[in-house]
């Protein structure tokens, strides 16, 4: 792994310890949810890593993607659209649970 690793508040860490928190249930996965009705999913994860590579003023750690079928197409195709968040932001909620900083500060603390 190379490049710069942060946890889920934000703090810079090592690649050995992003690795760790990575392969961590439930530590990636933010939250994740269905349309009712419809074949659509929401999901926001924690990367772990710079999506900028260095190229914004702040680290973009949480991706979110929103992936569905279109069936009113005349080729049905599944559509993808992704959102990459910084640190400043709240990752878009999908979820009716959000971790609390204890949570994420508990979780970093034992990455096992």
């Amino acid at each position: 792994m190379a490049g710069h690793y942060y946890d889920r508040r934000g703090k810079r860490i090592s690649a050995e310890l992003a690795g760790c928190l990575f392969q961590k249930p439930g530590y990636r996965d933010i939250a994740t949810d269905a349309i009712e009705g419809d074949s659509t999913r929401v999901s926001t994860i924690w990367r772990g890593d710079d999506a900028s590579k260095g190229e914004a003023s702040v680290p973009l750690i949480f991706e979110t993607l929103i992936i569905g079928s279109s069936t009113d197409h005349p080729a049905p195709h599944t559509e993808t659209v992704t959102w990459r968040q910084t640190i400043q932001q709240t990752p878009i909620p999908t979820s009716k649970h959000q971790p609390s900083t204890a949570d994420m500060d508990a979780q970093t603390a034992n990455p096992r």
